[in-house]
């Protein structure tokens, strides 16, 4: 299959997410995002809350999970690995729970997660083994 083929069955097909507060569910990803250099994808899924009255939390809840997209054909719908992104946010008791990162891409496949004092992984550098023990041991919920 073509790299286009594999980006728009990856982000057509459904998903068994584990979300932080939302319930987990099986369905599609609310966005998908390619590395610059065209070779790596993350699906994510998203939803909030907005708070309706001063007792309920603003709530952010994501779940990313990668794929090679230049990996064998038989291989390329399995996942390399997942993280999150959890943000409770209560104004009204002023407190504000956050877990998790979400992220940005930077040169040709560098992952770098925003709120982990600019940690980063670069996946074209790693080992894919090591890419894939990095984000197990970043998906492990609080």
């Amino acid at each position: 299959s073509t790299k286009d083929e594999r980006i728009l069955f990856l982000s057509g097909r459904e998903y068994e997410w584990r979300m932080a507060w939302a319930q987990s569910s099986k369905s599609k990803c609310s966005q998908h995002s390619i590395s610059p250099n065209a070779r790596w994808m993350v699906v994510c899924k998203s939803v909030t809350q907005v708070k309706s009255d001063r007792y309920e939390s603003d709530i952010e809840d994501m779940e990313y999970i990668l794929f090679d997209l230049e990996a064998a054909e038989a291989d390329f719908q399995q996942e390399i690995g997942r993280f999150y992104y959890y943000c409770n946010y209560n104004s009204y008791a002023d407190c504000e729970n956050k877990e998790g990162t979400w992220f940005e891409w930077s040169g040709g496949a560098v992952l770098v997660f925003c709120n982990l004092n600019g940690r980063v992984l670069d996946l074209d550098a790693v080992p894919l083994a090591d890419v894939k023990s990095t984000l197990a041991l970043m998906f492990k919920r609080n």
